[in-house]
């Protein structure tokens, strides 16, 4: 999951990039406006910096609420709690895949018990994970 680094994270709109786009567009004398790419760019990113002035500030410090809420549960609550609440999971086995995008992805699981039952079978058989309030793309710790 991303998350917003210090107190704002360059935009693309606030880059030197999209000043010189904006600007180019104008300087060449295209009357400025009209039905353009460029024009309809420039709305897009006209209203990205409104949404941005309007809402970013509230959005981080909801955004900073959360994770000190968060964090107070993970250093005052017991394990069991942890686990009733879905914010631990126990007794998994990692596994690495190919990395996306450079950034390294996990496989957890529950550990395979060794089917049973008189078959003779030894396939190991997975069991679902217990509930839990993680979602595929979650930043999450490991511990061992």
């Amino acid at each position: 999951a991303a998350k917003p680094s210090g107190d704002r994270a360059a935009r693309v709109w606030e880059t030197q990039a999209w000043s010189h786009k904006a600007a180019g567009r104008e300087s060449r004398g295209s009357g400025g406006g009209g039905r353009s790419r460029a024009a309809r760019r420039s709305a897009v990113y006209d209203a990205l910096r409104e949404y941005d002035s309007r809402w970013q500030s509230l959005l981080l410090s909801e955004w900073r609420s959360e994770q000190d809420l968060l964090r107070e549960q993970l250093r005052e609550w017991p394990e069991r709690r942890l686990e009733r609440e879905g914010w631990l999971l126990k007794d998994l086995e990692v596994m690495r895949l190919p990395d996306c995008f450079g950034e390294p992805v996990l496989k957890c699981s529950l550990r395979a018990s060794r089917g049973g039952g008189g078959g003779g079978s030894l396939s190991p058989i997975r069991a679902a994970l217990p509930f839990h309030r993680f979602a595929t793309g979650d930043v999450v710790t490991l511990c061992s």
